[in-house]
């Protein structure tokens, strides 16, 4: 059953000229921010004067390419580019309701929970493709500029891996939610973006406000909020390049924040769809 979900899910995909070109532009963008990163090093090493203005940069002495600092750097990264996963799944779930495929499926016999099943499947084949492109990339760039390649450094931080894929699915699950409750592309993925970019991002600035100007203690509000707690699983690394102090580890109240979530995410979206009229 599970191998009959996956062919109808991506024979309808595919059929999708929106779905085939995100595809391409997420794996072009995927593909280009490493080799890309390392022109640019490699570019400024060799001029005299930029090599002088920027201290030496090379992927020698600037570590980002490290096997010690690999996995969180291309984490961090690449969770910025998860949005355009995120439209994929987006006009996977829309495009049921748009050409009613959804309820010819449920005549033709499958149940909703197998239309249910068969998103959270796409969700999860996304997220290990990302992830799984993500472990290569890091493996060769690390093989490429890291002086230790020794096991001890190859695991080291290799937890952040683990963290980008949560990061993926729980997005993606919380695009699945809000596209089955909207049904329109369009308007999914414009509400998607204020929710992340305006709703989420005025809290955190104001919650970040208060915290600053010690009116609150802590500054747990706002990671609450889904989309919020999956960006935390991987904070920002590049503090430490300008010798700030950041989290180089998955925090586990982070981790179980975001493993709520994704639990919460598939129970009421499966509650949902059992539910809700077709």
């Amino acid at each position: 059953m599970i191998r009959r979900l996956l062919r109808i899910e991506f024979s309808k995909l595919w059929a999708s000229n929106y779905f085939r070109v995100l595809g391409i532009l997420w794996l072009f963008a995927f593909l280009a921010i490493p080799i890309g990163t390392s022109l640019i090093l490699n570019n400024v090493a060799v001029d005299g004067d930029l090599s002088e203005m920027f201290l030496q940069i090379s992927p020698e002495n600037l570590p980002i390419f490290h096997f010690r600092d690999i996995w969180q750097n291309l984490a961090w990264v690449y969770k910025f580019q998860t949005l355009l996963l995120s439209f994929m799944v987006i006009i996977s779930v829309t495009s049921e309701f748009d050409y009613k495929t959804v309820r010819q499926n449920i005549i033709d016999g499958f149940s909703r929970t197998h239309f249910w099943m068969s998103k959270v499947m796409l969700v999860l084949i996304l997220a290990t493709l990302a992830t799984g492109l993500m472990f290569v990339e890091g493996v060769v760039a690390g093989l490429w500029a890291s002086p230790d390649r020794s096991f001890e450094a190859f695991f080291a931080n290799i937890e952040f891996v683990g963290a980008y894929f949560l990061h993926v699915n729980v997005f993606l699950l919380f695009c699945m939610m809000i596209s089955l409750l909207i049904r329109r592309s369009g308007f999914t993925i414009f509400f998607l973006l204020i929710w992340n970019y305006v709703f989420e991002g005025i809290a955190y600035l104001y919650n970040l406000a208060k915290y600053q100007s010690d009116q609150l203690d802590t500054m747990l509000y706002t990671e609450w909020l889904p989309l919020e707690s999956a960006s935390n699983l991987i904070r920002q690394p590049v503090g430490k390049y300008a010798l700030s102090n950041v989290q180089d580890y998955v925090a586990t109240q982070d981790f179980l924040l975001a493993m709520g979530w994704a639990v919460l995410l598939l129970f009421f979206s499966h509650r949902y769809i059992q539910r809700r009229d077709f």
